[in-house]
């Protein structure tokens, strides 16, 4: 007969094992908070001290990571759920794509494919998905996202003898069709003076991840900058970027003169000789909007870049560049590509970008013809009536990037902000990116989001009462960009204001080529999610065009340029021409 433990005995055994809970949890709090305290919080403060000191996007990677661990940020990572995007609708989506890539379904690929041609499908690119974790975002949208690209690549490889045919025509146009639908990335480059050196560190950065876009625009310093970057070759960029390549002569020469010249200078025997530097500095930027020598700047720029125009630059290296210069009759800037000004000279038009008084445009501007007999460019008479009418119209719809969103089809910005004297009013997509990324801090970040934006109203605002001039403007409020985007910032220390005092040499630029990198390593994760199906989608375009019209698979090459003949683009070049003058309001 089975005996039943009496309702007093249960209640014992309740109050026994309520005890012996409450002990278990109480040791384990305490346990997790001297393991936080002894081990996790000071192993954090290494790590955080190994992101802000990388040399190589490897080293920040796996610094990351063990922050991720340490910090249980990789849970976050791994767990699929989200207010912050569709999860359900991007998990069916991935789904759907591996069985149709198992299958061999091609037809179901390319309908998934075109029907997700939108770069923030299910809000998967919002910047409080990377605002979290160090080394990333969810792992379902990366698996997603690598789904997409895979599936383009099968469109790309597709085997025309296979049981569902697709020849290289059709799946060109499916190819051509999807990358037109999903738009451009343009990385825009801003501002500077000798901060702007930072514009090369991000390129570095991104052509090494693969990240860096075919349509490059610059203003002031970063003119200058997108035009060292648009004459080099994929094969030559990242050798040019690392430092040795870049011909500083110009400058050590003026800095051998000025030493000479500091002998017998009273400045100098004082020990004020940086005063006085920093005196003329200031002057020349004043009246006419550069630091450094201007004759010195524009020798060594045409050592660099030699005289080459914008139509032979894109021919040789497939970049769209673009520069922008301040219109002499009032109106929005000129827009300056291949399309606009094919045969004006870049180091021209890089040095026009930074002039302070527009009036010296047309002295500026140089172009070379036929027989490269190089003389002034002379400014069409269609693109002055267009400024004339723009004065009284909406300017903002005139803008340089509305018009390189028209040409060149671009959706999507990467901008590169140099300019670190208003950097903390900028507001970096990425915030604290080598800081704890606790509650307090992202409270922190939205409050100083919001005093960033009511700075740059009321800066607007004195803009357009006072009327500031172009070299005041650019420095106080940023340009109003067409579509999505991420900013990167460097870090500036307070003794980096120093090297203005300094002319470029070979370790000035290693210094700042790094501090560029650095700012784009946290972004990383972001942009492979915005830019991976986009460049899929242009390396598997070029891929099937290379194709002879009935091999039946194409040649998978990842190295190298595609250079096609100028016949060969004759009638898209003659389309791209007129749309450009009909928005550029600029002939060729």
């Amino acid at each position: 007969m089975d005996r039943k433990l009496p309702p007093s005995a249960w209640a014992i055994v309740a109050v026994v094992y309520s005890f012996w809970s409450s002990v278990v949890q109480l040791s384990w709090a305490i346990g997790v908070k001297l393991w936080t305290r002894f081990w996790a919080e000071p192993r954090r403060k290494v790590l955080l001290r190994e992101l802000a000191t990388a040399d190589t996007f490897e080293q920040w990677k796996h610094a990351a990571d063990q922050l991720d661990e340490i910090l249980g940020y990789d849970n976050w990572r791994r767990t699929e759920v989200s207010v912050i995007y569709h999860h359900k609708l991007i998990e069916s989506r991935k789904d759907r794509l591996a069985e149709a890539f198992i299958k061999d379904d091609i037809g179901a690929l390319v309908s998934l494919i075109q029907s997700g041609l939108v770069r923030n499908f299910g809000n998967i690119t919002d910047p409080k998905l990377f605002n979290r974790a160090y080394g990333g975002t969810k792992r379902l949208i990366v698996e997603y996202i690598d789904h997409v690209v895979l599936a383009v690549q099968k469109v790309a490889h597709w085997p025309v003898d296979s049981a569902y045919g697709m020849d290289r025509q059709t799946r060109q146009n499916v190819l051509h069709n999807t990358q037109q639908a999903y738009g451009q990335t343009c990385l825009l480059m801003q501002g500077g003076s000798i901060f702007g050196l930072c514009h090369l560190g991000v390129v570095k950065a991104l052509k090494k991840q693969g990240l860096l876009p075919r349509v490059i625009a610059g203003n002031a310093t970063g003119a200058l900058m997108a035009a060292l970057v648009a004459v080099h070759t994929d094969a030559e960029l990242l050798d040019f970027l690392n430092g040795d390549a870049i011909n500083l002569a110009a400058f050590a020469a003026s800095s051998r003169r000025a030493a000479d010249a500091a002998h017998n200078d009273a400045w100098q025997q004082l020990g004020l000789g940086w005063l006085k530097t920093m005196g003329r500095r200031l002057h020349r930027f004043t009246n006419y909007g550069f630091i450094l020598n201007v004759h010195v700047l524009e020798q060594c720029v045409r050592d660099n870049i030699g005289d080459v125009t914008f139509e032979e630059a894109y021919r040789r290296s497939r970049r769209a560049l673009n520069i922008t210069v301040a219109s002499p009759h009032g109106g929005p800037p000129f827009l300056l590509n291949y399309l606009t000004a094919p045969n004006v000279l870049i180091w021209s038009a890089a040095m026009a970008s930074n002039a302070s008084d527009p009036q010296l445009l047309p002295s500026c501007l140089k172009c070379k013809d036929v027989r490269g007999e190089i003389s002034d460019w002379i400014i069409p008479v269609q693109s002055i009536q267009s400024a004339r009418k723009s004065q009284s119209a909406n300017r903002e719809k005139e803008s340089p990037l509305n018009r390189i969103s028209h040409l060149f089809n671009v959706n999507h910005f990467i901008i590169s902000q140099a300019r670190p004297y208003v950097a903390p009013f900028l507001a970096p997509t990425l915030n604290h990116a080598m800081e704890p990324r606790t509650f307090a801090s992202r409270i922190a970040a939205k409050i100083w989001h919001v005093v960033s934006m009511e700075w740059q109203l009321r800066a607007l605002q004195i803009i357009m009462l006072v009327g500031l001039p172009p070299t005041i403007r650019r420095l106080v409020v940023d340009e109003s960009v067409p579509g999505s985007h991420w900013t990167v910032v460097p870090q500036i220390d307070v003794a980096d204001f120093s090297r203005l005092l300094r002319n470029p040499t070979k370790e000035e630029i290693d210094h700042w080529i790094l501090r560029g990198e650095r700012s784009v390593w946290p972004a990383i994760p972001a942009l492979i999610i915005r830019c991976a199906i986009e460049i899929e989608l242009d390396r598997g375009y070029r891929q099937v065009r290379k194709t002879k019209p009935f091999d039946p698979r194409p040649v998978d090459s990842r190295v190298g340029l595609e250079v096609t003949p100028a016949s060969a683009n004759d009638g898209r070049r003659r389309k791209e021409k007129g749309r450009a003058n009909s928005i550029a309001g600029v002939q060729s």
